[in-house]
């Protein structure tokens, strides 16, 4: 199933994008997060059904929220890097706009940061198609292993998201804060919005 995570301005309060979470309903009444179930899916290659079916239903869901108010919001929707190099991609989009009238201003792709292990130019070359479609793009899982750094002045990407595991490490000391810091400031000078995952207290956000 689908759920909707707020991501909150840490500067206004408000609320700047609901980033779309999965979650697996087991048979024995448990739940299962999408850490625990996608990289299996990755690897089997079931990851494209999956994310086909994720597009899908998260157009349906915006086409139902235009019924509702004329406030336009924003999905981040994260997609694999499978999906992404799909040349069937871009048509399918341009048909779901369509069908269900909703703006690429509405949606915010999110690639892994593991995306750019292994032929970075396809990848680059299909974000950069998706930012001319007129779609936001942003790398997630930023600091699990920083490939994506050397992309981040090439790409215009609209957001970065740090890994919530680099950050419980980096912001445990010192020296990890004023990294956090030096990294917050290179994205803002790139004109970035930069978030974090998992922030926890008070003190981690400031």
């Amino acid at each position: 199933e689908i759920r909707y995570l707020p991501v909150i301005s840490a500067q206004t309060s408000r609320l700047r994008l609901s980033q779309v979470r999965l979650f697996w309903n087991m048979p024995n009444q448990t739940t299962k997060s999408q850490e625990e179930f996608l990289p299996l899916f990755e690897k089997n290659g079931f990851i494209r059904q999956l994310d086909n079916w994720l597009i899908h239903t998260v157009f349906s869901h915006l086409s139902q929220y235009h019924k509702t108010t004329e406030h336009i919001g924003k999905i981040g929707l994260r997609i694999s890097r499978l999906s992404l190099l799909d040349t069937k991609l871009p048509g399918m989009l341009t048909s779901l706009m369509n069908t269900h009238q909703v703006e690429a201003c509405e949606i915010e792709f999110e690639i892994d940061e593991t995306a750019f292990t292994r032929g970075s130019h396809e990848i680059i070359k299909a974000m950069k198609q998706l930012k001319e479609m007129g779609f936001s793009v942003s790398v997630i899982g930023v600091g699990s292993d920083f490939k994506s750094l050397i992309y981040w002045d090439k790409l215009m990407l609209d957001s970065i998201i740090f890994d919530s595991k680099y950050l419980k490490n980096t912001l445990s000391s010192g020296r990890g804060r004023q990294i956090i810091k030096t990294l917050l400031s290179m994205g803002r000078e790139l004109k970035m919005q930069v978030m974090a995952d998992g922030i926890e207290s008070k003190e981690d956000a400031l």
